[in-house]
């Protein structure tokens, strides 16, 4: 008897076609859901450079409309040329002495007149030999005083709190008045102060009387620890840089 065999069909059982179908379903939710984020992401992106854009935008305008009212304000400039040649100086704006009372500056005075307080007769020792009648800079120094000192007060170290300008009195006047403004500037603890005496250009007989006896009443005085010529910005040979005791 003769015995036919069929080819055998390959698939799925019936059994396991659900399962497949279900995988099937997952897979394509999960490609769907991969799609839907990377798309968000990229709004997100794309909102972030759109407004960090607009804040650089925003930026530049602000800085281009100040510069607008900047050079509205000061109007046409001109570079510098380099180097020190060209450079303009400006000299800072004098500082103010407002006196006191004719009766307080009484008892802030010395205990001897103002007369007597400075003597015209003292002969001071200058450091280095540097005096008034030279166009040497004057520098003078109490004992311990280094010449470090002396140079900074020059260069602008300390910045003059108060001045008072003694050109065109006469001798007795300038005294009298440095007498009573140094007690001032010692008792408002000012530590440096200008001295405007002049160079005696409109004084009488020619000679620069004020500018030979201020240095010398300086060095008499109790609150006085130092003093130099002033930078030319600053009063030049026609004033004093004056640094005095703090107690």
């Amino acid at each position: 008897m003769s015995r036919v065999v069929g080819k055998k069909k390959h698939g799925l059982s019936p059994s396991a076609a659900p399962l497949a179908g279900t995988l099937a379903g997952t897979l394509a939710d999960l490609r769907q859901l991969l799609r839907e984020q990377r798309k968000a992401r990229e709004a997100q992106e794309r909102e972030h450079a759109a407004r960090l854009a607009a804040e650089r935008a925003a930026a530049r305008n602000t800085a281009a409309r100040e510069r607008e009212v900047f050079h509205q304000a000061i109007g046409a400039v001109q570079p510098l040329r380099r180097g020190t040649a060209h450079r303009v100086i400006h000299a800072p704006p004098p500082p103010t002495w407002s006196p006191l009372p004719p009766s307080a500056l009484r008892s802030l005075a010395e205990p001897r007149s103002m007369q007597e307080a400075l003597s015209d007769g003292f002969d001071p020792a200058w450091r280095g030999d540097h005096t008034a009648a030279t166009d040497t800079p004057i520098a003078y120094g109490q004992e311990g005083v280094g010449t470090d000192v002396l140079v900074k007060l020059r260069h602008g170290v300390w910045r003059p709190q108060g001045q008072v300008d003694l050109h065109g009195l006469s001798r007795d006047q300038a005294r009298e008045l440095l007498v009573a403004f140094l007690a001032e500037a010692h008792h408002r603890h000012w530590r440096c102060v200008r001295i405007i005496h002049g160079q005696g250009w409109s004084s009488p007989s020619g000679t620069a009387i004020l500018k030979a006896r201020v240095p010398s009443w300086l060095v008499q005085s109790p609150h006085v620890r130092a003093f130099v010529q002033a930078p030319a910005a600053e009063g030049g040979a026609g004033a004093l840089l004056v640094l005095l005791r703090l107690e």
